[in-house]
């Protein structure tokens, strides 16, 4: 099997030496590196030149999903790892997806777990929890992002390329869309190694939850139609629907109180929308909150 590594970049070049770094560090050696600058404004072709054999594309802005695309019509293997610039594989990668293909050949995607690390690449947050479903993973995935990004997995093209692969202009929850396709129509596979390590950004895409929310009320209305011909699935698709605005929801609701507190009202406003329309009852929590500190200044002045 020939494996091709795929490192997209916009805005990430102070990391990128180091995902280039850690590709080269497999203890199973990749067959191609391919680095594609999403039109960065940053020096993406310079830092790549300085390491022999690691390929450049460059193209105009078009987004992760696009990137990707990229990647994978030019780059060369028959099984393929999506690694961000700003995220880093552990060297024993490639050879933990490769053994799981050996033992799964029609499987379209083994995946393992990662590492939360911060912008220093030091230890983020509590450990993240081997979770696998061992069975039905479009089941799963209606209910929970187990995969987590695409850096933890490896897949076989031939699938990426049947399924079209990343859904073009989609700017988040791209990748739990492009799961619950492949899902649909072939097996995955899981195991419990750390095989890459996942940097929280705090301005990044995924710490954006008001455009979370939106990215992913979109994804689960385009399950509708499928689940409505599959309704095994009904209850997984109501589980989704319930759990991930309440996840992010929360979180969202978290953000503006802070920006509230902070007089940063004009970031409000996007997240206090997105709330009334995907998470009412963050945007509910928020306005009890007000009507109780206004009636305690009241009561205060009344006494």
């Amino acid at each position: 099997m020939a494996v091709g590594v795929v490192i997209p970049c916009y805005g990430q070049e102070h990391y990128l030496g180091e995902a280039i770094e850690s590709v080269l560090a497999q203890t199973r050696p990749v067959d191609d590196i391919l680095v594609v600058d999403d039109g960065s404004p940053g020096d993406c072709a310079g830092i790549t030149a300085r390491y022999r054999g690691v390929r450049y594309h460059r193209q105009a802005n078009q987004g992760i999903s696009e990137a990707r695309n990229t990647g994978l019509r030019e780059t060369r293997g028959t099984h393929l790892v999506f690694l961000d610039a700003d995220d880093r594989l552990l060297p024993n990668a490639v050879a933990a997806a490769l053994e799981g293909f050996a033992a799964h050949p029609d499987a379209a995607l083994i995946s393992g777990v990662c590492r939360r690390i911060d912008r220093e690449g030091r230890p983020w947050g509590a450990r993240v929890r081997f979770e696998c479903p061992g069975g039905d993973h479009y089941d799963a995935l209606l209910r929970h992002n187990h995969i987590w990004p695409p850096a933890v997995g490896m897949y076989r093209r031939e699938c990426l390329v049947a399924v079209k692969g990343w859904l073009w202009g989609r700017r988040h929850a791209q990748d739990l869309e492009l799961y619950l396709r492949l899902a649909r129509n072939y097996p995955f596979y899981c195991h419990p190694a750390e095989v890459a390590e996942y940097r929280i950004q705090e301005s990044g895409r995924s710490q954006n939850r008001a455009a979370m929310l939106r990215g992913l009320a979109s994804v689960l209305r385009q399950q509708r139609a499928y689940v409505a011909a599959n309704p095994r699935y009904a209850d997984a698709y109501r589980e989704g629907a319930e759990r991930w605005p309440r996840f992010y929801g929360e979180q969202l609701t978290d953000e503006i109180r802070a920006h509230f507190r902070a007089g940063r009202f004009g970031e409000m406003v996007g997240g206090i929308h997105a709330l009334l329309r995907y998470y009412p009852a963050g945007a509910a929590e928020i306005a009890q909150g007000r009507i109780r500190r206004l009636r305690n200044l009241l009561l205060g002045r009344a006494g």
